[in-house]
């Protein structure tokens, strides 16, 4: 099985047009024989009504009450809503596909609430869904902690200065 990987960003999916020209893409992997995983992100940038700063603004923003943890519980609400969106777009273009939120999707992290960092992932529901389903959308930017809970990946840079 060829398997390719496709991560959309929130402008790339923000709305109708940008998700139709993300999806030219994953059709043209499906033609040419991948079985496609893509990852999105929240949808838009802030303003927009799902996007992880619209979202943390509806709980306060800097003055929220809420925990890391319950902050993890808000902003991975984006990336699954996005998920559920572009998939119901793929099924509509005719291609056999599911979503997966990030733990559905096997990945395990720490518990560094607001910046979790990947432990492990395991694949074997992301395979499982490739038996029936040419494109497995999965939920972005987060993960099952040990304890789990939903956790979130470091926003922006964060990620990128703790791989180097």
């Amino acid at each position: 099985m060829k398997i390719i990987v496709k991560k959309f960003g929130g402008t790339s999916v923000q709305d109708d047009e940008a998700r139709k020209q993300a999806l030219k893409h994953v059709a043209y992997a499906v033609d040419e024989g991948y079985k496609v995983a893509v990852v999105v992100s929240a949808i838009g940038r802030q303003g927009a009504p799902y996007a992880t700063d619209s979202l943390l603004q509806l709980v306060g923003g800097k003055a929220t009450k809420l925990d890391n943890r319950e902050l993890d519980m808000v902003v991975s609400i984006g990336e699954v809503i996005s998920a559920a969106v572009f998939t119901q777009l793929v099924k509509k273009s005719g291609f056999k596909a599911t979503a997966l939120t990030g733990s559905e999707a096997g990945i395990r992290t720490n518990n560094d609430y607001q910046n979790a960092k990947v432990l492990n992932v395991e694949v074997q529901n992301v395979m499982e869904a490739f038996e029936d389903h040419d494109v497995v959308v999965i939920a972005g930017f987060q993960g099952l902690s040990n304890e789990g809970h939903v956790t979130t990946l470091g926003r922006g840079g964060r990620i990128r200065q703790q791989l180097y």
